[in-house]
């Protein structure tokens, strides 16, 4: 069996995954039921648009777990396969369940015959689709909708930027206030790659020991 440290390996999680670091906007009913570690439901899955925020509730629903000295695990299908070892967690969140192969399906069936017996393993999942609508074996289907579904709404533009601000406070970035405006208006409006805008701009302002100002942005992004 593997230690609980070795099914954390996915999980250098920095602190801003967690659920006080989530702008709610209209996801308050599934929020409350990740964060209640008294939930007696084993199987949840969640779906909405890419930058809608699934992510990072999968992640700070591992998080909660290992604050809480639970055994955890976080799998993104995209670059990380699926292994049989993933039994040993007692919570296990999958992000992009459309990107599991035949063989992932096969064993991702297995746990969830295996933590329905047991009733000691929860299992949190992540698509684009609802996962009705997801390529996967009818079988695994219908188990995945054996449990909740919540789709996952997307952010207003103030709420987009209200949560850009809780994420520079938390990574302690020094940017202008113009600089998220700025952003938010004239680009990809989907969360994630505002984020990963601002990262970048904080590594160059970091190099070049410069505040991340408006002129800084453009030349930094050779607008």
């Amino acid at each position: 069996m593997l230690a609980s440290s070795q099914l954390t390996f996915e999980l250098a999680l920095p602190s801003h995954f967690d659920f006080n670091h989530f702008v709610v906007g209209n996801n308050q009913e599934a929020l409350s039921m990740l964060s209640s570690l008294d939930s007696d439901e084993p199987f949840m899955a969640l779906w909405g648009h890419h930058g809608s925020g699934k992510t990072h509730l999968l992640k700070a629903w591992i998080h909660q777990a290992i604050l809480n000295k639970e055994s955890a695990l976080y799998i993104d299908a995209c670059h990380t396969k699926l292994i049989d070892a993933a039994k040993h967690a007692k919570f296990l969140a999958i992000d992009h369940i459309e990107a599991l192969d035949a063989n992932a399906q096969i064993i991702l069936f297995s746990l969830y015959n295996l933590f329905r017996s047991t009733k000691e393993s929860r299992v949190l999942l992540a698509s684009t689709l609802p996962p009705i609508h997801v390529n996967l074996r009818d079988d695994l289907r219908s188990r995945i909708l054996s449990g909740l579904v919540y789709e996952i709404h997307g952010l207003s533009d103030e709420q987009k930027l209200t949560a850009l601000h809780t994420y520079v406070r938390a990574q302690q970035i020094n940017i202008h206030k113009n600089v998220l405006q700025y952003l938010l208006r004239h680009f990809q409006r989907n969360l994630t790659s505002l984020i990963a805008i601002v990262d970048t701009l904080d590594r160059e302002a970091l190099a070049q020991k410069h505040p991340i100002t408006l002129p800084f942005l453009k030349t930094t992004l050779s607008i």
